[in-house]
This record gives C-alpha cells, structure tokens and sequence, in this order.
C-alpha cells in the first residue's frame, strides 16, 4: 500500500500528532534507523487526483505546522507518494545526512522576509524610455539589497540567504527558536520606504537551510 510522506524527525523525540491528515488519513509514523517519518496509508482505491487540492495542500502543512511546533523536521514536498518498502529504503540509505541536518539544525527556524515596490511597472505605464525605465530598475535594486542588508544585521542571525523574486528580494534567516520575538521586534525597527513594500512571516521549517553552502 502506497504512503504519503510528510516529514523526518529523530525517531528519540517524543511527539503529538493530529490522527489525521490529507484526505482524512490516519497519521501514523514508521522508525528507521534512528529517524521516524511520519506518513499517511493512501487507500488504493482514493485517486491521485483527490490529493492535489489546495484544501489537501492546507491539510499536509497543517500536519507540519503541529509537528515542528515541538520540534526540528525535514519535511517532503507535498505530495511524496512511496511504497513502504521504498520508503523504508530511501530512509536507510540517507539516515546519515538526515541525521546530521537535523542535528545542525536543532531548535532552529526559519524566518522570511520579501521586499519589493508593489505592482509590476512597464516603461508604457511610466511613460519613460527603455534606458530611463532600466536605471530606474537598477536604482530600484539596489535600494532593495541595502535594505536586505539592515534587516541582516538587525537581529540575531545564525545564517542568512538571499534570492531574487518576481518583485523584488525574498530574505531568509535562520534564527533559534527561542529568538523568534526577538527577530521580530528587530525587523519591526527597521526604517522602510513608504514605496516598498516589505512583509515577514514565519516561523517556518529550516528548509532553505537544509543544505550547507
């Protein structure tokens, strides 16, 4: 019987899950070589097509959410499907790199933060030339890598990623969780400019900081 897989933990935490997930599934956890993974039995007659919903996509991460408010998970993209014994293997053959994110990643989260100038402009819409229209982008840029930049050193960052995003910058920090208030009141400090746009969230499994660069 095929399972859908939510995430990794180590398999000594000990933890309190919803009974059910996606598509009203039995939560259920398998232990293997030290880590346990957390996985829903799919029925075989339920269609693949029942599970890629928004409102299952809202039931997979609500499972994560309960799960690492008490603790530090690796989680599968949604939706993972495996036989068990595929699983089983897949778990065995990567323990070892499981277990040492997970360990450098103990009682740590991660925070976001997107910054950008709103709407999507076009030199039509502004009524300037393609080289005056591209200046103004750059000029837009920059202004936004600065900022990145003092929401950087605002708080008590142990790592910090940057990428470009359709509109601006998407920020990530990892921070420890018992900083996360404190993360926060910082960023809340920083002075913004009434044209961009800035928006925090989290906190959020350490995803972006699962491999070391």
């Amino acid at each position: 019987m095929p399972v859908l897989a939510y995430c990794v933990t180590t398999a000594e935490v000990a933890l309190k899950v919803a009974q059910t997930g996606v598509a009203g599934m039995t939560v259920e956890s398998v232990d293997e070589s030290g880590l346990r993974c957390f996985v829903s039995r799919r029925e075989s007659e339920l269609p693949m097509s029942s599970l890629a919903t928004r409102e299952e996509a809202l039931a997979f991460h609500s499972v994560l959410q309960e799960l690492f408010r008490q603790t530090t998970i690796i989680p599968f993209r949604f939706p993972t499907l495996l036989a068990d014994e595929a699983l089983s293997a897949h778990l065995r053959e990567h323990a070892g790199q499981y277990r040492d994110t997970l360990a450098r990643l103990k009682n740590m989260v991660q925070m976001e933060i997107h910054l950008g100038f709103g709407v999507a402009e076009s030199p039509e819409s502004l009524n300037v030339s393609g080289t005056q229209y591209l200046r103004r982008r750059q000029g837009q840029r920059r202004e936004l890598e600065e900022l990145a930049e003092r929401f950087r050193e605002a708080g008590a960052i142990r790592s910090w990623r940057k990428r470009d995003s359709a509109r601006g910058v998407r920020c990530f920090a990892l921070v420890q969780r018992e900083g996360i208030a404190d993360f926060q009141r910082q960023a809340a400090g920083v002075t913004v400019g009434s044209e961009i746009g800035v928006r925090v969230t989290g906190p959020w499994p350490p995803t972006e900081f699962l491999k070391e660069k």
